[in-house]
């Protein structure tokens, strides 16, 4: 049985994810709380959890990138998957590069997330590509094959699209133009068979070539 925990500001979507998890006889919540503080005093106490899922945004104190990034540091065997109401790469991007094993969107259905909970506890990574959640060892992905096929600016375009710097700062700190930037990034995405910039900083750090 896997153990989780849930940490999110919202008591409402809180407590519903608690009834969704907990119709699913494979699962066991150890704690649920409202905030990244309160997270890692839990893991802290000795209640380590398998698998957490993790609020991106809580305002008040610390958010789950800071968290993502502590658990990773303290409790590497545990592992995270990202929540946000905001389905965006960069949302995404931050939760990858903070340690985190995976993100989803809250608009997710019930038994997508419980897959993608067995999927994570498994030792398996998960995306967003193409609005649907993929998943991948971090080992086996795609991109592991093409590495050596990137040119030494495309290999410096692919770290700094890990960084979560926008398009326009990365043309700018390179001096070229956003149009050279975009068809590097083409050539990028099709040497890796990457569909985002999330997947490529998946490959980045699975390989070593980039510390979270």
């Amino acid at each position: 049985m896997l153990t989780l925990a849930i940490c999110d500001d919202h008591f409402l979507f809180r407590s519903g994810i608690v009834s969704v998890i907990r119709k699913f006889t494979n699962f066991h919540i150890l704690s649920d709380v409202s905030s990244g503080e309160e997270l890692i005093c839990l893991l802290e106490s000795g209640m380590i959890p398998d698998v957490i899922l993790l609020d991106i945004s809580m305002p008040n104190g610390m958010n789950g990138y800071e968290a993502s990034r502590q658990i990773s540091l303290k409790f590497p065997d545990v592992k995270v998957i990202g929540l946000s109401a905001y389905d965006n790469e960069l949302a995404e991007l931050g939760m990858i590069m903070s340690g985190a094993k995976g993100f989803l969107p809250k608009t997710i259905g019930h038994e997508t997330l419980a897959a993608a909970i067995i999927q994570i506890a498994e030792g398996n990574h998960c995306c967003i590509r193409n609005k649907q959640v993929a998943y991948f060892p971090i080992n086996e992905h795609p991109a592991r094959h093409w590495i050596n096929t990137l040119t030494r600016r495309e290999m410096e375009v692919a770290k700094l699209m890990c960084s979560g710097m926008p398009y326009k700062q990365i043309a700018s700190l390179l001096n070229i133009s956003v149009n050279t930037l975009e068809n590097t990034r083409t050539r990028i995405f099709e040497k890796m068979n990457c569909a985002s910039r999330t997947e490529v900083a998946y490959f980045i750090l699975g390989t070593g070539l980039l510390t979270t």
